[in-house]
């Protein structure tokens, strides 16, 4: 009887998954409608700076270098600049989908799904199919929000942690903004009293505090180290 319980609650917990992975992509693919359409992404005149420095591997002291990187190692993977917005709304709906898990009560699929039909009717489709790393803001925030305000359990942080690595580190206004927003919202705790602190709050913003160090160590280097390793690889040929 235990041995058929067992079984069963495994059976269960890999339907639930496997739901979720669906729900997920098709949340994604809803996003994604606009630059499928359009047969290609989005783009402003600063896209055009970022596929320039993406092509030729160029540095920049007031861009984001890893963002110019990410277009850069996704079209070089995939041979097609479609997947970098297809990618963003990836992203954008994993942190979404863990955000509502904390915040809707209860939580269903069906409810999240009916949310991002919603946010078609918003801005968030038109930024996030873009060449721009400006989606990357919110999805920082939301990122750092869910770590210091949520019970977030260990699949969570694996999903959170590379996307918000990536996300700190695709814009230069994070080196400013983000600190500020840690700030603040350890002020807002300590003025309002039965808004106690979580759990693990800590560990929580020191891992943030590490994120963001390792982020903008990252985005300073990262084009000295492959314009190194290019050099490297024409001397050798």
């Amino acid at each position: 009887m235990k041995d058929y319980i067992k079984r069963f609650t495994t059976i269960n917990l890999r339907n639930t998954k496997i739901i979720s992975i669906l729900v997920i992509l098709l949340c994604v693919a809803i996003l994604s409608l606009l630059h499928l359409h359009n047969g290609f992404p989005l783009l402003l005149r600063d896209s055009i700076g970022y596929l320039s420095r993406a092509f030729q591997l160029k540095e920049s002291s007031h861009w984001s270098n890893t963002y110019s990187l990410f277009i850069a190692v996704v079209y070089r993977t995939f041979g097609t600049l479609q997947m970098v917005p297809f990618l963003q709304n990836v992203m954008v709906v994993l942190v979404l989908y863990v955000f509502s898990k904390h915040i809707m009560k209860p939580f269903n699929n069906f409810s999240f799904i009916g949310i991002v039909i919603m946010l078609l009717f918003t801005t968030l489709p038109w930024i996030s199919t873009m060449l721009m790393s400006d989606i990357f803001t919110p999805i920082s925030f939301l990122g750092i929000f869910l770590l210091l305000d949520k019970p977030i359990t260990r699949n969570q942080k694996l999903i959170l942690i590379p996307i918000l690595f990536l996300s700190i580190s695709s814009h230069q206004s994070h080196l400013l903004t983000i600190p500020v927003l840690i700030i603040l919202y350890i002020i807002f705790k300590y003025l309002i009293p039965y808004w106690h602190f979580k759990q693990h709050f800590n560990r929580h913003l020191l891992l943030i505090v590490l994120l963001f160090v390792a982020s903008n160590i990252f985005e300073k280097r990262i084009y000295s180290i492959v314009s190194n390793d290019n050099k490297h690889h024409a001397t050798k040929s």
